[in-house]
């Protein structure tokens, strides 16, 4: 994790800034962004990533992957984009933190932002300006903005190499024969498991593309700012009043989940019923807990840290394990709007999170 300082926001984000009054202390922490009303200088349009492949892995591309794979029969552009948190002031102790993403210069660059050293997505531009503007009282406007797609749906991006030891790693890919590209990554990865998916098949092309990024959590659910301990988070309190709660479920008992989180649970543990299924519900882990995934500190955000995320029957189905989840419940919780877990990398078949998808 890097924190972030005033240069580097400015730096990587090319923003640009003029000196201005503080502004007036936000009503309440955390509460959630509007979507960005305009850009302010479109670099992309159309679909800038059709005819790429995003190829990922868990723990990251090795050094060396992007060359390895040029040679390959078929692969006509490659370039590595490496993705991370990076963290900034917020009210008092607490920080606020930012998903971003460096680029390797090269045609792939170029086509995704048109030219520009650095942007906003058109999300990440909503939920910046509602924090950036108090890093010592400087007020910053995005000099570009461009589609969530083009910026793989982080909320910055920039052209240029990461910081040594930053982040994770991932490849974009223009090829014309995807199994030759398969075989070549699945030597490079001597038996790790990997994904290779095109825009088709994901709607963006980026590390753990089969759930929603950060900035779609933040968005829906609030821009909390938090105290970094460990592995895990102590979250400002404004934001968990505003968002956390505690009732009771059907099927599942008392819970402590973010508001938003309870409807769409409620309704499909009461289709679950309905169903005749309330047998197959066996036990749950919970849905709240404010830290990062596996509370590994170099890793990303749970989604568990919004409160937005359930572990059912959590027992039977250990993380890493073959799921033993009845496909009815997973389907059940699909149409409520839950994402599963069971059929990611690394399986994880007791968790369903929020996951909506632009």
């Amino acid at each position: 994790m890097r924190r972030l300082s005033l240069g580097l926001a400015v730096l990587l984000l090319g923003a640009s800034c003029t000196a201005g009054t503080p502004p007036k202390p936000e009503p309440a922490d955390g509460s959630p962004a509007p979507p960005p009303s305009g850009r302010s200088g479109s670099a992309s349009a159309g679909s800038p990533t059709e005819g790429l492949v995003v190829v990922w892995t868990r723990s990251g591309m090795p050094q060396g992957a992007a060359a390895a794979v040029r040679g390959v029969k078929g692969v006509s552009r490659v370039a590595t984009v490496t993705g991370g948190l990076i963290w900034g002031p917020g009210p008092g102790p607490y920080e606020r933190f930012f998903e971003t993403a460096y680029i390797e210069p090269g045609p792939i660059a170029q086509d995704l932002l048109g030219g520009t050293r650095a942007a906003f997505s058109e999300t990440g531009a909503g939920l910046l300006g509602q924090w950036i503007p108090r890093l010592g009282g400087l007020r910053v406007a995005p000099s570009v903005t461009v589609s969530d797609r083009a910026a793989l749906g982080f909320e910055g991006v920039s052209v240029g190499r990461a910081p040594k030891g930053w982040g994770r790693d991932f490849l974009l890919v223009a090829t014309t024969n995807r199994p030759a590209l398969r075989t070549a990554v699945a030597g490079l990865l001597e038996g790790a498991a990997f994904r290779i998916r095109s825009q088709r098949q994901t709607p963006l092309l980026r590390y753990a593309d089969s759930v929603a990024p950060p900035m779609y959590f933040k968005q829906h659910f609030g821009n909390f700012s938090a105290v970094r301990v460990g592995g895990t988070l102590r979250i400002h309190p404004r934001w968990r009043d505003l968002s956390i709660v505690r009732t009771q479920i059907p099927l599942l008992g008392e819970l402590t989940c973010h508001r938003k989180l309870i409807g769409p649970l409620r309704d499909a543990m009461a289709e679950i019923e309905q169903m005749g299924l309330a047998s197959e519900i066996v036990d749950h882990a919970g849905c709240f807990s404010a830290r990062f995934i596996g509370s590994d500190p170099t890793s990303a955000l749970s989604a568990h840290a919004w409160g937005a995320a359930i572990d059912i029957n959590a027992s039977q189905n250990p993380q890493g394990a073959e799921p033993t989840m009845d496909p009815r419940i997973v389907e059940v919780m699909k149409r409520n709007g839950f994402n599963w877990g069971g059929g990611w990398l690394l399986p994880d078949g007791m968790h369903f999170e929020w996951g909506q998808q632009p």
